[in-house]
């Protein structure tokens, strides 16, 4: 890398043959580019413009995904260096994590966790409130209120926060709902 003008800041593996590169520039360091390499070769470069001043990249447990890191937040990437689009929700994240499987995203902003699946970023997402998961409530009553149950919104909203923070929460407020 050091050949092209640049210095390898951070290696990440993707698998036995796959790798990232976070590079900068050797005359103007605040300049980044993100090398993906097979096999030891260069098949695609993110230009400085995308990479922007990304600190560091985290992969996903087996590399299908992976973070970059800047002053911004986090931005998703698929393991063909390939910019995901992020839920509405979710939009400035300040760190990710993924399950084991890669079959669910988790991004933290920072008043909740949105929890959706990997491959579609869009379907229906868990968001659960930094405040109820994150502080010991001790002996107060917990309601988290949902949407009303005349709305597609919801049945699904009672299921995700039951499955997201049952143990945390002790009742749920649904309003009126009109029939």
């Amino acid at each position: 890398v050091e050949s092209s003008g640049y210095r390898a800041v951070q290696a990440v593996a993707l698998s036995a043959e796959r790798a990232l590169v976070l590079a900068e520039s050797i005359d103007r360091p605040e300049e980044r580019v993100l090398a993906l390499l097979e096999d030891g070769q260069v098949i695609y470069v993110q230009p400085r413009w995308v990479v922007r001043e990304a600190r560091f990249l985290r992969p996903s447990p087996q590399g299908a995904y992976f973070a970059l890191f800047d002053p911004d937040g986090v931005r998703l990437f698929d393991r063909d260096a390939s910019p995901l689009a992020l839920p509405a929700a979710a939009r400035e994240p300040q760190t990710v994590a993924w399950s084991p499987d890669e079959r669910w995203t988790a991004l933290a902003t920072e008043e909740a966790v949105y929890v959706f699946p990997s491959e579609a970023p869009y379907d229906p997402m868990v968001r659960v409130p930094l405040a109820v998961r994150d502080l010991d409530w001790g002996g107060c009553t917990v309601t988290l209120r949902t949407n009303g149950l005349d709305t597609h919104y919801g049945y699904r909203d009672i299921v995700d926060v039951g499955a997201a923070g049952g143990e945390q929460h002790d009742t749920s407020l649904v309003p009126t709902a009109r029939w």
